[in-house]
């Protein structure tokens, strides 16, 4: 079966209706999964969610915010063909991050979701982050959809 791994902000434009991109993101999230994908995330990309989801929602009642936060973590849970994969336990393949920076231009948390994919052989990306143009480029992972 193949893998798509799920960039943060693929699960912030699914739960945030107001952005220009939710329609675009739940499309994409059922044709994934009626063309039998997997969809993985980690928890790198749930930190990234839920920190962005909570801003999104910053000038609501801190009581209201978590209520929402924690029904929006409970229905990207419930997601289809969902799966939690792992960051690598070998501290030398942590040591990989530093040439995927320098290799493919990436910020240090992008080249984690690289090292990520690469760990759990994840074939397939899902963002809007344009900052993965040279590892899409390089085809070390298909792009299945991106704002590139």
């Amino acid at each position: 079966m193949k893998k798509c791994y799920l960039d943060s902000n693929i699960l912030i434009n699914l739960k945030n209706t107001k952005s220009s991109f939710h329609k675009k993101t739940k499309e994409l999230l059922v044709s994934l999964v009626n063309n039998s994908y997997n969809l993985c995330i980690s928890s790198l990309v749930l930190d990234e969610f839920l920190h962005q989801f909570q801003h999104i929602l910053k000038f609501q009642k801190k009581r209201d915010i978590l209520k929402k936060v924690l029904y929006a973590l409970e229905s990207v849970m419930s997601l289809p063909k969902l799966k939690l994969v792992n960051p690598p336990l070998s501290k030398k393949n942590h040591l990989k991050i530093v040439g995927y920076m320098k290799d493919y231009n990436l910020l240090p948390r992008d080249a984690y979701h690289f090292l990520i994919m690469k760990e759990n052989k994840i074939g397939y990306f899902a963002t809007f982050d344009k900052d993965f143009r040279e590892v899409f480029r390089e085809g070390k992972i298909n792009d299945v959809f991106s704002v590139i």
